[in-house]
């Protein structure tokens, strides 16, 4: 009898503890995805000049890095943080809510790069819009744990967010 009940109590509670560890997984990358960004930052204000923060993808996982020499791809002793397999940008994916529930204007989607300025500002290209940056991430098979998201301002802020599975963009 008492290890009938115990198994109950396992079978209820087993759920929720996945869930919270895969809530917990998924706040934990987008810290660190923030905190990366605010490094190649960072990086541009002390080497005064010009440094981006890209992307590309590693025996399959999403890598992204700063790319110190300004050479366009990942070379040794670069600065580098790739999401786990099971995760994924999720910019323009059918289950990641609409941007425009940020509350924020003219969010443009990260498509691969941000660049930072001496003072720290993103640094558009010639003729570029303005508009502040977006990078969702979300887990590839999982959509029940929703999405975070981190957005870069021009001033190169950055602020997280976090939304349910097809519910509206709140901070963290």
């Amino acid at each position: 009898m008492t290890l009938a009940v115990g198994l109950i109590l396992v079978s209820v509670a087993l759920p929720v503890l996945v869930g919270a560890i895969q809530n917990y997984r998924l706040n934990s990358m987008v810290q660190q995805t923030a905190n990366f960004v605010e490094l190649a930052r960072y990086t541009a204000i002390r080497r005064n000049t010009i440094v981006s923060m890209l992307q590309t993808v590693q025996s399959g996982n999403t890598v992204f890095y700063i790319d110190l020499n300004g050479n366009g791809s990942l070379d040794a002793g670069e600065p580098m943080l790739m999401l786990p397999s099971d995760m994924q940008v999720a910019n323009g994916q059918s289950m990641t809510p609409d941007k425009a529930s940020t509350g924020i204007a003219n969010l443009q989607d990260f498509a691969g790069t941000i660049a930072f300025d001496y003072r720290g500002t993103v640094n558009y290209s010639a003729g570029g819009q303005t508009w502040p940056y977006f990078l969702a991430i979300g887990y590839t098979n999982q959509t029940q744990y929703g999405c975070r998201a981190v957005t870069v301002i021009p001033m190169g802020q950055t602020k997280l967010w976090k939304a349910p599975a097809g519910g509206p963009w709140s901070w963290m």
